[in-house]
């Protein structure tokens, strides 16, 4: 029985280790394409994006962080946000859920900076709300 456990930990082990080591990407070079790299891109505008490049856009995780302070952190495709992220405001609110072609769509919680919260979903733009919460 003893055997059984350790050689269990052991697999899982090697394969945690050998997944972690898959999905490390290398850091973006100048004199390459940005392509299945990590990177930074600044833009004259004062905005900024850190993580990861796919054929040329943000693709992957990433932190994009506008001139205003303004941030979204999450999953990114073909540039635009996606499923799972968190948008900061320059108010200090915050949306923490889905999003689909850079729009809050799906499941979410919006937290306001005085400590009220609406836990609901988004659809076509409209937040409707399953509970406020405080």
């Amino acid at each position: 029985m003893m055997h059984r456990c350790l050689r269990f930990s052991l697999v899982g082990g090697l394969l945690l280790l050998q997944s972690s080591q898959t999905f490390a990407l290398p850091d973006c070079s100048e004199s390459e394409p940005m392509d299945n790299c990590f990177g930074t891109v600044t833009f004259a505008s004062g905005s900024k994006y850190v993580g990861e490049l796919r054929d040329g856009n943000y693709s992957g995780q990433g932190t994009y962080t506008y001139a205003d302070g303004e941030a979204y952190v999450g999953t990114f495709k073909d540039g635009l946000f996606h499923k799972q992220g968190t948008y900061t405001y320059s108010s200090g609110d915050k949306y923490v859920g889905e999003f689909k072609n850079r729009e809050k769509n799906g499941r979410g919680l919006y937290s306001h900076t005085d400590g009220a919260s609406e836990k609901g979903f988004f659809k076509d733009g409209e937040f409707f709300y399953e509970t406020k919460v405080k």
